[in-house]
């Protein structure tokens, strides 16, 4: 039951957040990339994400 009310809140809250700051998020938490290789993929600076 407490996994369940986690991870409905967690959805809700994810789905709250803007874009940008949602797919770094998914990424990194949720698919286990980190954030260096997010950083590469999207030519971005490991500071930025």
């Amino acid at each position: 039951m407490a996994d369940g009310v986690i991870r409905s809140v967690l959805q809700r809250l994810t789905d709250e957040l803007p874009d940008e700051p949602r797919i770094v998020f998914l990424a990194c938490i949720a698919d286990g990339m980190a954030p260096e290789q997010f950083a590469e993929l999207f030519e971005l600076t490991s500071h930025t994400v």
